[in-house]
């Protein structure tokens, strides 16, 4: 398994911009007569994305310099967690757990939190350090003794245990390098912002 590095979190590491996307894994064919076309999702989804880091300053240049070109040649795996939403858009807060063990490739997650709680579309949760989950349409509201089921946008990537943690607060995922090499542009001392492509990998 490649080594596991933390993306930093001063200045010259945070995103100026970022792109999300997904890669789909599935299966198509079409009706012989029909064309009706049918499509077999093969459970295995993930997410994608650009991170774009802003022009920083000389004193900083070195030592991101360093860490893309040995995250590039070392093919590191990253732990970061998306920028756009830290915190869900819902009221879900407290300590969330996971209900009941599910498995991998499941397209809802059953969640123990307080009564009421809400997760909307697009909020992100995270198990341990490395599993990003999704949430997906339309939501899911938990009743009045706290159970919540959670449709997925993403099937499940990893089978979780009854009783996980599930975080709400940065959660975190593993990506790595989604593209072929990489250059680091000055202008007099100062290093322009770069374009960095990644992919969601899954630790089990």
């Amino acid at each position: 398994m490649p080594t596991i590095v933390d993306w930093p979190t001063t200045k010259a590491f945070q995103s100026a911009t970022f792109t999300i996307g997904l890669d789909v894994a599935e299966a198509g064919a079409g009706g012989f007569y029909t064309g009706t076309r049918t499509w077999r999702s093969n459970l295995a989804d993930r997410l994608r994305g650009i991170m774009t880091l802003p022009p920083c300053l000389p004193s900083e240049a070195g030592e991101r310099e360093g860490y893309i070109l040995h995250l590039r040649s070392g093919r590191l795996w990253i732990r970061w967690a998306v920028p756009q939403r830290p915190i869900p858009l819902g009221t879900l807060r407290g300590t969330p757990t996971v209900t009941s063990t599910t498995a991998a490739g499941a397209n809802s997650l059953p969640i123990t939190t307080t009564a009421g709680a809400t997760l909307l579309p697009g909020d992100y949760l995270g198990c341990g350090t490395n599993t990003l989950i999704v949430a997906g349409i339309p939501g899911a509201t938990a009743n009045g003794s706290g159970a919540m089921t959670l449709p997925l946008a993403m099937p499940l990537p990893v089978a979780l245990t009854a009783g996980a943690a599930l975080t709400w607060n940065t959660p975190k995922g593993l990506w790595e390098w989604d593209g072929d090499g990489i250059q680091v542009d000055y202008t007099s001392a100062l290093q322009q912002g770069v374009a960095l492509p990644i992919r969601q990998v899954i630790q089990a």
